[in-house]
């Protein structure tokens, strides 16, 4: 829980990151997600919790459809809760052991 409340904290330094990421990890792939939805708040003018959940669904709609309209589902939100980045953490984490298994 600790690195997702440092990223919740420090999304806005991250604004002039490159967006090529391995997503090596599950951090990794959280780092991106900050960093292309504070660039999409920008861009779009959305609020940051409608930014963060439409790049999520460009990235991984899967992991997007599974926190539509739950607690989890930062859309309508100026913001994105610790909670929020726990909960597709872990779905990220679970695809990924899911697709080492099978390969």
């Amino acid at each position: 829980m600790g690195f997702v409340l440092y990223v919740v904290q420090q999304k806005t330094q991250w604004l002039n990151m490159t967006m090529e990421f391995n997503y090596a990890s599950g951090n990794d792939y959280l780092l991106f997600l900050v960093t292309a939805a504070e660039r999409r708040k920008i861009r779009h003018m959305e609020r940051y919790g409608q930014a963060f959940f439409n790049v999520l669904h460009l990235e991984y709609p899967a992991i997007a459809n599974a926190i539509r309209s739950t607690p989890y589902d930062p859309f309508f939100k100026e913001d994105v809760s610790p909670e929020t980045m726990q909960r597709v953490l872990a779905l990220y984490e679970e695809m990924a052991r899911d697709a080492s298994c099978k390969s």
